[in-house]
């Protein structure tokens, strides 16, 4: 997962970086040289904060919370919002699954309101969380999301380190 994106200068770039790097009369360039002379340039998005807590991944969903957090154009009610989305469908899958646990996958995917592909990350997080720690999750995404507007002056925390806590409160549901 290393990117340089489409930019040929950069690309350009990193290869001289990459090259200059080599032992001399080397041609093969392995992942280790490019993490040494280039490093690791990967984009996180909120989809795989989404998968890594609907899996409970604790480690992945932390470490994405914190590139997330660092990033230029990071915005906590931006996520706030995307987590409330992604929660508020697997309550809707979790609560059709309590009513009728024999529903059918398309009923399941038309509830929740994604496509057929995505029913498996939903089910296994329906499976994850029960529908309470779901209505309590909600409730901690809408404290977050007042938070991250200014609606708790209290808390001198900034925007990335609330994300972090934010992921550990969903996790600890």
């Amino acid at each position: 997962a290393y990117s340089t994106g489409a930019d040929l200068r950069k690309i350009a770039s990193h290869a001289e970086k990459i090259a200059k790097g080599l032992p001399e009369g080397r041609k093969v360039v392995e992942t280790s040289d490019v993490e040494a002379n280039v490093g690791v340039s990967r984009e996180f998005s909120v989809f795989e904060l989404n998968s890594a807590l609907s899996y409970r991944d604790r480690a992945k969903a932390l470490d994405i919370a914190a590139h997330l957090g660092g990033a230029a154009k990071f915005a906590l009610p931006a996520v706030t919002s995307m987590l409330f989305m992604h929660f508020n469908r697997i309550l809707k899958l979790s609560a059709l699954m309590k009513a009728r646990p024999s529903a059918s996958a398309s009923e399941k995917a038309s509830v929740a309101g994604v496509p057929p592909f995505a029913l498996r990350e939903y089910d296994a997080a329906a499976g994850n969380y029960s529908f309470d720690s779901l209505k309590r999750i909600i409730s901690v995404l809408v404290e977050y999301d007042y938070k991250s507007k200014g609606g708790d002056v209290s808390s001198d925390l900034e925007d990335s380190e609330l994300l972090k806590e934010l992921v550990v409160k969903i996790l600890s549901v």
